[in-house]
């Protein structure tokens, strides 16, 4: 999902940028239609959805969460789609006619220019709706699934709720494992009076104590967190 997130931060930077060129090269006395949906000039149309491509560029590239980020994309990529609707809405025949500063300024058609967006629009809706289509599925998937330290080397070892009490070879140190749902103890030890966690499993074993060394045998008498 971060590698789906960098290249889309990439390609918004990129819509930015040829949006900003565009505005740029439009000689300054140059009359440009506007939208119907606000009535805005093309030139500041441009300037405001290639300010927002870049604010979501710069989010997609540098935030830490790909939640969040996919979450701006879809609200993007919707709002987007809200507006094109309206163009057509209000008697608009879709963007073309309001791309021609992509000729001027690139050497493509307009109505290039458009399928280049329309494109880009589908890109944002697939990736970002997909993404949390995905995590849906990974999250009600993780529900079936319980994790427990192995008793031996500590590895953590995933498994499905079905294989709950089954005996395995732990998938870290090859020690047999029997497969239950972690609880984790505290006790005190005898002779230090440190406090030991150590999962509930485990109880009735003889450890050396991780603070003074001493042999020690784990019982009950610790609280459950």
């Amino acid at each position: 999902m971060k590698l789906l997130v960098n290249l889309t931060g990439a390609l918004l930077l990129g819509v930015a940028a040829s949006l900003f060129l565009v505005n740029w090269t439009c000689p300054a006395n140059l009359v440009l239609p506007h939208e119907p949906v606000f009535a805005l000039s093309v030139r500041n149309l441009f300037w405001i959805v290639g300010g927002v491509a870049l604010v979501a560029a710069l989010f997609s590239l540098f935030d830490d969460q790909p939640v969040r980020q996919m979450a701006l994309l879809a609200w993007l990529a919707t709002n987007f789609v809200m507006y094109v609707g309206g163009v057509y809405w209000g008697g608009g025949h879709g963007l073309t006619g309001y791309l021609g500063g992509f000729s001027r300024t690139f050497g493509i058609s307009a109505k290039f220019a458009n399928v280049l967006g329309v494109l880009m629009l589908g890109y944002l809706l697939v990736v970002s709706y997909g993404s949390f289509l995905w995590l849906w599925w990974v999250r009600k998937r993780d529900k079936k699934f319980l994790k427990m330290p192995c008793p031996s080397c500590g590895g953590r070892i995933k498994f499905a709720i079905l294989n709950l009490g089954q005996k395995i070879p732990c998938p870290h140190c090859q020690t047999a494992v029997t497969l239950g749902k972690y609880e984790s103890l505290k006790i005190s030890c005898f002779f230090c009076q440190e406090h030991i966690e150590f999962p509930a499993h485990a109880r009735g074993e003889k450890i050396s104590c991780p603070h003074c060394k001493m042999d020690i045998t784990l019982k009950q008498s610790g609280a459950t967190l």
